[in-house]
């Protein structure tokens, strides 16, 4: 009963028993952790109406491996976009080509085959879908000129979408540090994904719009929305992935924790006023609730909230969290400003960088020498946060570690179907945690636990989410 299982790997057997790797035999791909053949592809562009012949590679752009299609037709001029739109209705956003480039004849080596290095030394540029827009003013122009540097693209118009330029979530922290810097505003992540092209920005600004507690991922979809709470960082847009692979049918919001102020800050006040913020979006449950880390202790909380006033919650998904008696146990003993230091290291960690101080040496400063010391170790390094960004995180990550080290749940009062993904690469301290993380005695009926691929920190990218967005494409929310 044994099952074999083709990898598309070319190997040979060498005279040690050992298996030697050649190369690919199909024409398969990994990118942001996906496989991907690309011929699934060039067939879903070769049954365009007006695509004559279509061939997919993979090409670095922005630093990042990408899918660039090569087309002929009969037209001179045939819209990429509209091919774009239609290429989404068969293919998941990750199959989708960055960028659809139409040549005269696709290059054959002299054995008639594709010559995909002829194809690789096509320069490609990245241009947006709108016409060129020229920019006017001053700050237009700085704006296009830090678009240009960030994305690495010439002549950036006005009308131009970051995101349709070659930006991605990495990339979106170092733009917004350039124009902070640069420009002496004070943009954040959300403002790029509801701004993305220079024209927006000027109009956001401005506007000096207020920032919304709960901002859209994705609005306008049947499904019943999601309401998400990110982690320890605030950003709500760590679900973009997430909410791009359930797709435009499944409206998707996200909680700005970071912009709930107060002295009073504690878990239980965060969650009364995200409830107050959702009801505007939503008037009425059933509620459909995730939380990711940090977010978890929220969304358990807007949950019993929810429950005690006799609302309806259809679902709670928590996403790698232990409930708080556990993480007081995981210190085991350690002070707040141990967990404040390597909550700082993993935040540093998550921005490519290292944290160039010990503990002893962080503890013998005050608080102000403290955010002194690292602010002058990202000024000197090449780094792509900017000071002036890291001084709010650090405040932000200050407070939510408080709120995390003073929550004290309370059980809930009535029957609510609540799911555990447990991420599947675990720390050494994963002996002391239960396999529920402690959540069961909070609740009246046993949660159920699923694994999810990665760890603590990856689980929410792309490539680690096809058992979550499995469960949320089985539920039934409509």
């Amino acid at each position: 009963n044994t099952k074999l299982y083709k990898t598309g790997d070319l190997v040979r057997y060498l005279e040690d028993g050992n298996i030697e790797y050649i190369q690919r035999i199909d024409e398969q791909v990994k990118i942001r952790g996906y496989r991907i053949e690309l011929a699934e592809i060039e067939q879903q562009l070769l049954a365009q109406v007006d695509i004559k012949e279509a061939v997919v590679i993979a090409k670095e752009i922005n630093n990042s491996k990408a899918l660039i299609a090569f087309i002929t037709s009969n037209i001179p001029l045939i819209k990429t976009n509209t091919i774009k739109t239609s290429l989404a209705k068969s293919l998941p956003q990750y199959m989708i080509p960055l960028v659809i480039k139409q040549i005269k004849a696709i290059p054959l080596t002299p054995n008639a085959k594709v010559d995909k290095k002829a194809l690789e030394s096509i320069k490609i540029t990245l241009s947006a879908s709108t016409a060129y827009i020229a920019p006017r003013t001053k700050l237009e122009k700085d704006l296009a000129s830090i678009f240009e540097q960030t994305l690495n693209v010439k002549n950036v118009g006005i009308k131009d979408n970051f995101f349709e330029l070659g930006g991605h979530s990495l990339l979106v922290f170092e733009l917004i540090s350039k124009i902070n810097n640069k420009l002496n505003k004070k943009l954040d992540v959300v403002a790029i994904f509801r701004a993305p092209s220079i024209e927006q920005i000027v109009e956001y600004l401005a506007n000096n719009q207020q920032a919304d507690i709960i901002v859209p991922i994705c609005e306008g979809g049947t499904k019943r929305a999601i309401f998400a709470v990110p982690g320890i960082e605030g950003n709500p847009f760590v679900y973009k992935d997430l909410s791009s692979l359930l797709g435009k049918n499944q409206s998707f919001y996200g909680v700005q924790i970071n912009e709930i102020k107060g002295k009073d800050r504690s878990i239980k006040m965060l969650a009364k006023i995200s409830i107050e913020n959702m009801k505007k979006i939503q008037e009425k449950g059933p509620y459909r609730l995730l939380g990711y880390s940090q977010g978890g202790l929220i969304a358990y909380e807007m949950a019993r909230i929810l429950l005690e006033n006799d609302e309806e919650v259809d679902s709670l998904v928590i996403l790698d969290t232990r409930e708080p008696d556990i993480l007081r146990l995981l210190m085991r003993g350690k002070s707040y400003l141990e967990f404040e230091f390597d909550s700082l290291k993993e935040y540093f960690k998550l921005n490519s960088l290292d944290l160039l101080i010990n503990f002893k040496e962080y503890a013998s400063k005050t608080s102000e020498e403290r955010k002194k010391c690292i602010l002058e170790y990202i000024n000197t390094d090449k780094s792509k946060i900017s000071s002036q960004d890291f001084e709010v995180s650090y405040e932000n990550y200050k407070s939510n570690i408080q709120i995390i080290m003073n929550y004290k749940a309370k059980a809930m009062n009535k029957i609510c179907k609540v799911t555990l993904f447990k991420a599947k690469v675990q720390d050494e301290q994963d002996d002391l945690t239960p396999y529920d993380y402690g959540w069961n005695k909070y609740m009246v009926k046993d949660i159920k636990v699923k694994q999810i691929n990665g760890t603590h920190h990856s689980l929410i990218r792309e490539e680690n989410l096809d058992v979550l967005v499995e469960y949320y494409k089985n539920e039934k929310n409509d």
